[in-house]
C-alpha cells in the first residue's frame, strides 16, 4: 500500500512546516495528487487518519484535490488528456509525450488554528 508511505512523506513535510507555528493546531491538510500516481482517495484518507491519530495532528482532516493527466505529443505538439494511462496523441497517434500534469503529489496547504493559553 504506497499510500501509507505518501502519508508519511507528507505528515514529515506538515511537521517541517510547524516548526515556525509551535502554539497552532492544524485543523486541514490539503494536498494535490495526480491521477498517475493510482492513488486511491478513500485509501489515502483512511491512512491519514491511521497516522495522526494520537499525535499533535489528531482530528485534522486531508483534503485531496485529484489532478486529471495531461501530456504534449512530441512529435505534433498536440496537448491531451491522457485516458486510462495510454499516451497515444489522439491526433497524430504517436506513443512518445511527455507528462505535464498529473504525476504528482504535492501538500498545497495545511490550515491552521491559534491557541492561545
Amino acid at each position: 500500500m504506497h499510500e501509507m508511505s505518501l502519508v508519511e512523506g507528507l505528515l514529515q513535510a506538515v511537521r517541517g512546516e510547524l516548526r515556525a507555528y509551535p502554539e497552532a493546531r492544524v485543523r486541514a491538510v490539503r494536498v494535490r495528487v495526480g491521477q498517475l500516481r493510482q492513488v486511491e482517495p478513500a485509501v489515502l484518507e483512511f491512512c491519514y487518519d491511521a497516522a495522526v491519530r494520537e499525535t499533535p495532528l489528531a482530528g485534522s482532516r486531508l483534503e485531496i484535490q485529484t489532478v486529471a493527466a495531461a501530456a504534449i505529443c512530441d512529435s505534433c505538439g498536440l496537448e491531451f488528456q491522457v485516458g486510462e494511462h495510454w499516451f497515444e496523441c489522439p491526433s497524430c497517434h504517436s506513443s512518445g509525450a511527455r507528462v505535464l500534469a498529473g504525476d504528482e503529489v504535492l501538500l498545497t496547504g495545511i490550515d491552521l488554528e491559534c491557541i492561545r493559553n
